[in-house]
């Protein structure tokens, strides 16, 4: 079975061999979603960006171009699970590979009271879970891991379901069973959006970034950063998929125009991504009030 994806018209192809994992793609996808009338093949110029799934004798090979298997041309896994995460790594890494015109920033985003936020950090900084709180709480996201930067300086969003630790969506009330293909004992669940605040339907220029950092003990604690250091570490964060890191410096300076930029330490992620709401709020209102925080 196959399942067309892509932006304005099918571009990525995942060839799948069984009714099951074709509907789990579709479901982590769905924002992409491109099929054809009946799953039939598509003619597309250039031809679409490929991967196949296959059952091999001690499970599944999953084939396609080396950028989307970290370097390999095909894997091979045990499991129908490890099969599906290694697809959705793959889908994820061919759709942004659609967008070379754009900077893709390692980060998360959200609209939060009428502006928006960008955290950035490290892996396991919590991007992730701050994006799930936030999504819980019923604020469209911008992404949870990466967005789209264009030439503006706004942020667009990449629809990629949060995959979030599975004692913090215990901790929202929710039962980790009912995310999207979780089993028992896994460390991480796959939340959609869709279930709570959604996604963003139009591009957002943030009007606060964060860039994060754990502590332990105390509550969230926020430094104002300076500009010029601010893009030192966001192009630090510009992934190689996208725009180059020379092509970034621009739209990068256009968003950081409007935005305050803090540094964040935290150990508590809920609180984090309250702090930051009520600081989203304050900036945006200085800005109705004329006393916006444009830099040179």
């Amino acid at each position: 079975m196959s399942v067309w994806l892509g932006y304005e018209a099918p571009q990525l192809c995942v060839d799948l061999p069984d009714r099951e994992l074709a509907t789990a793609v579709r479901e982590l996808f769905s924002g992409y979603l491109r099929d054809a009338d009946g799953g039939v093949e598509v003619r597309a110029d250039p031809p679409p960006v490929r991967i196949r799934v296959r059952g091999a004798r001690n499970g599944y090979r999953i084939e396609g171009e080396a950028e989307l298997l970290n370097g390999l041309k095909a894997v091979t896994t045990a499991t129908r699970m490890e099969a599906l995460v290694r697809v959705e790594a793959a889908v994820a890494r061919g759709l942004l590979s659609l967008r070379p015109e754009v900077a893709h920033v390692h980060g998360a985003g959200s609209v939060l009271g009428g502006g928006g936020v960008l955290a950035l950090g490290d892996s396991g900084a919590g991007k992730s879970t701050l994006a799930f709180h936030w999504s819980m709480s019923g604020r469209p996201l911008l992404g949870d891991d990466v967005v789209l930067l264009d030439a503006e300086g706004r942020i667009h969003p990449f629809r990629r379901v949060v995959k979030v630790p599975s004692d913090r969506v215990v901790e929202r009330g929710l039962d980790p069973r009912e995310t999207l293909y979780w089993s028992d004992g896994s460390p991480e669940a796959w939340f959609d959006p869709r279930r709570a605040g959604g996604w963003a339907r139009r591009p957002v220029r943030p009007s606060v970034i964060a860039l994060l950092g754990r502590t332990s003990g105390g509550g969230a604690r926020l430094e104002d950063v300076d500009p010029a250091e601010a893009l030192a570490e966001i192009l630090a964060g510009v992934l190689p998929t996208g725009a180059s890191q020379a092509e970034s410096i621009d739209p990068i300076r256009s968003m950081l125009l409007r935005a305050r930029v803090v540094r964040v330490s935290y150990e508590n992620s809920r609180g984090a991504a309250e702090l930051l709401e009520r600081l989203v709020g304050s900036v945006e209102g200085r800005l109705a009030a004329g006393n916006g925080v444009e830099r040179p």
